[in-house]
């Protein structure tokens, strides 16, 4: 996945940079790291164009704020996630991110 990130770099792809390094981080939590992960999610998010890749970056970042218990964060990121909830048209990914919120 490091590779993916490099050559999304080398194609100077925001999104699938974005993707990439959200990939990365979903890894990175599954393996325990969280806080690896959240920067990792905060990166993605902040090269993501889309608003359906920048909304599923941050449903993962705010499930993890919440494990390490990071309200103050947690709160920042659901109220980042409910602005790009509005933007989007309802849809399967939409309706999940509403319920995993």
């Amino acid at each position: 996945l490091e590779e993916s990130v490099a050559i999304a770099k080398q194609l100077n792809d925001p999104e699938e940079i974005s993707v990439s390094l959200f990939n990365l981080a979903n890894v990175i939590r599954s393996m325990g790291e969280s806080q690896a992960a959240l920067e990792k999610y905060s990166e993605a998010s902040n090269l993501a164009t889309l608003p359906q890749t920048r909304l599923g970056i941050q449903v993962n970042q705010f499930s993890t704020l919440v494990k390490l218990q990071n309200w103050k964060q947690a709160k920042e990121v659901l109220k980042q996630s409910q602005l790009e909830l509005q933007k989007l048209l309802p849809s399967r990914q939409t309706i999940y991110a509403r319920v995993n919120l």
